[in-house]
Parts: C-alpha cells; sequence; structure tokens
C-alpha cells in the first residue's frame, strides 16, 4: 500500500488575491490552469483563458506586489490550447511556455520575451499517444530530465513518464525522448490507485507544476476523484527519483476554503516573498466559472 501522508501544501494558506475573466479586455466564460513565475522583477502568470469551444486563449497577466494584476496580452490563440505551463530560459526577461494542445500528439514549445511581449516557436516533437498536460521535471542529482503526462496504455487511463535521452529537458532545441513507462494506472486496488480516476470518462493527468524537488524526489500535483467528480480534489503524488511513488496526499477544495466547491490545478514558486501558490477554484454555486486565487504560503 502506498502511505498517505500530510499534505504538503495543507499548511496555512494567505489569499492575497482573486483573478478572474473581469481582468480581461474582453468576455470570457472562465479563466483557469495557472502557472506562476517571478522574472523581470515580477510576478509572471500564464493561463487558459476559456472564450469559446473554438476560441481558447493562453494569456500572460504580471504582477509587482501579488495583489494587483494587469492583463498583458495573449500570447497563443486557437482552438486548443490549454495547460499553459512554464520553464526558465538562459534569459532574464524570457521564459518557455509548453501548452497543452488538445487531440494531438504533438508536443510545441514558444519562447515568450517580456520585453517586447513576441512568442517564438522553439520546436515541436511527435509522441506515439496523445498527451493529457504535460510536464517536464529535471533531476537535481544526475543529467537526467523527464517528462510526465497523462496518456493511455493498454487501453486504460495512465500517468506516463518518459525520459529525456540527452537529458536536456525542456529547452531552445527539441527533446529526444525514451519509451513512456506508466507510473500510476486506473484500475488496480492500492493507495492512490484505489481513489484516482476511477469512472472511465475521467483521466489521469498532471494538474499543476511539480515542486519541493530535491535530493530525494519530487511532489507532482494530479487531478483526482473520490466520487468520479470533476474537480472534487487534487493528489500531491511524492515520487523519488527512482519514478516510484512513496506516499500520496489529497486536497479538496474545502481545505482551501469553506467557500469553494471544485479545485483543480495548483502551481507554485518561491521568490523573495517566501512560497507563492496560485490555483483554480469555482466557488460554492459557480456552475462552470473557474477563477485564480493567489496565496502566500504563511505556514510550512
Amino acid at each position: 500500500m502506498i502511505p498517505e501522508t500530510s499534505a504538503p501544501f495543507s499548511q496555512t494558506l494567505n489569499i492575497v488575491a482573486s483573478i478572474s475573466v473581469e481582468i480581461l479586455p474582453y468576455q470570457a466564460l472562465f479563466i483557469a490552469d495557472p502557472f506562476i513565475c517571478y522574472k523581470s522583477d515580477r510576478y509572471q502568470l500564464f493561463c487558459e483563458v476559456f472564450v469559446s469551444q473554438e476560441d481558447k486563449r493562453i494569456v500572460h497577466l504580471e504582477s509587482t506586489d501579488m495583489i494587483n494584476w494587469l492583463w498583458v496580452g495573449d500570447i497563443l490563440t486557437g482552438d486548443d490550447f490549454s495547460f499553459p505551463a512554464v520553464y526558465d530560459s538562459n534569459s532574464e526577461d524570457e521564459v518557455i511556455v509548453v501548452p497543452q494542445i488538445s487531440g494531438t500528439r504533438n508536443i510545441c514549445a514558444w519562447k515568450y520575451c517580456f520585453t517586447n511581449r513576441t512568442t517564438k516557436l522553439l520546436w515541436s516533437v511527435d509522441l506515439e499517444n496523445e498527451t493529457r498536460d504535460l510536464i517536464f521535471v529535471k533531476n537535481i542529482m544526475s543529467d537526467k530530465s523527464y517528462l510526465i503526462y497523462g496518456g493511455r496504455h493498454h487501453g486504460r487511463a495512465t500517468l506516463l513518464i518518459s525520459e529525456v535521452q540527452d537529458g536536456s529537458g525542456i529547452g531552445m532545441s527539441a527533446p529526444s525522448l525514451r519509451k513512456p513507462v506508466a507510473i500510476v494506472k486506473r484500475g488496480l486496488v492500492e493507495g492512490v490507485m484505489a481513489k484516482m480516476m476511477p469512472l472511465q470518462r475521467l483521466t489521469l493527468r498532471p494538474a499543476g507544476s511539480p515542486f519541493n524537488i530535491d535530493d530525494e524526489g519530487f511532489f507532482l500535483p494530479v487531478q483526482a476523484t473520490r466520487q468520479g467528480n470533476y474537480g472534487e480534489m487534487i493528489a500531491f503524488l511524492q515520487i523519488g527519483w527512482d519514478l516510484k511513488i512513496k506516499s500520496t496526499t489529497y486536497v479538496s477544495p474545502k481545505d482551501l476554503s469553506p467557500a469553494f466547491e471544485k479545485t483543480h490545478h495548483i502551481s507554485q514558486v518561491k521568490t523573495k516573498d517566501g512560497r507563492i501558490a496560485v490555483f483554480d477554484v469555482i466557488r460554492n454555486g459557480g456552475g462552470n466559472c473557474w477563477e485564480l486565487r493567489v496565496a502566500k504560503v504563511v505556514a510550512e
């Protein structure tokens, strides 16, 4: 059995900002899937904006104090963008954005520049399997890097991992990936596997960026459910560098605030102000209107 531990994120949170579609200069249905970083002396936030089924955008928001946020612009537009995972680059005014492109086996990376607000395609790679929200993570104890994503393995929803052959991880050139192996498969009755995505209509996939990366491994947020309801909780998988799950913990919307009905994505960053978290929620009775919350982790 995989043990359950006290959640690495269930410490005291001080919510300092709420972000809804009202921040945008156009009408949209919801804002979700946030990724945060700190560059160019500002908090940089990238997220999905759902305007319609034919119009899904990756947008850039910015703040100097975590409290007051401004819409900077739409960096990618189309009918299939979401989950804009963000990675550091060698330049202080640039990041690399690798979003989910729905319904495809293709992974694309874009370089985004804060100074001139430009987006440039860096590379594109085709996988054997269709992806569901993908994350790169670097092994700080070796030159190995990994791509983790939701997919299907022998017909079952599975959390898959591929080693980057050249160890470069995410960068300016396309990575070469080894054949993926399964970390978690739906349908196995033990520990996290018994509680993750038990219904056929749901899938195993990352729910944000890895964090607490150290010489033992890392924590990865993953979408989870106990009753089969979308947005019911987030599971934190503690994964060792041997790629085995050491423990799992769960955070429900009510753990974050009694006012929240759903949550399904979280991103964190360490800055001079401490650890900052941003997550998406639906308020009680909020229908399908996802919003964002920015919080300081005030007890660790």
